[in-house]
């Protein structure tokens, strides 16, 4: 096994241990000109390449994609619930097939008392059965996660 950046890799041949050289590469230094940003950019895309990664693509207006639109992907969203208002976008989430992580704390230091906690706890109960998903509180804390129906919550009784 190679223990490469804090992971294990088993080799092909089982446990062998294999030795491995990597390649000097001149790393951009700090006493060069920083404007030499050609030479420190292909220094890296070397560096990079040695250790079987390529250099990443430059990000431009044109390359970037919402990620709503990317059907292949569950997406794992978290986001502040200060009402009855923000359930509603909730349940576009979920419809997508995302898991909602909610954050109660902005609603549990607005409100005054335990019966419109309540409420909003109805509330999104109601919006999980509508959806068919799943809700669970995480551990003691103010986090609540929602599921679409395509993913189930386990929870150890004995914990």
């Amino acid at each position: 096994m190679k223990r490469i950046f804090g992971f294990i890799k088993r080799d092909k041949e089982g446990d062998k241990h294999k030795k491995q050289s990597i390649p000097n590469v001149n790393l951009p230094s700090t006493d060069r000109n920083v404007n030499d940003t050609k030479s420190n950019s292909e220094n890296m895309k070397k560096f990079l390449e040695t250790l079987g990664f390529s250099a990443p693509k430059a990000q431009g207006p044109d390359n970037i994609k919402n990620v709503d639109d990317e059907q292949d992907y569950i997406f794992v969203k978290s986001t502040p619930l200060m009402g009855f208002s923000d359930i509603d976008p909730l349940e576009d989430e979920l419809s997508k097939g995302n898991i909602v992580v909610v954050d109660l704390e902005p609603l549990l230091d607005r409100i005054s008392g335990r019966r419109e906690l309540d409420r909003v706890i109805a509330r999104l109960r109601g919006l999980i059965t509508k959806v068919g998903g799943d809700m669970a509180q995480i551990g003691d804390s103010q986090y609540i996660i929602l599921t679409p129906k395509t993913i189930r919550v386990w929870v150890d009784e004995e914990i």
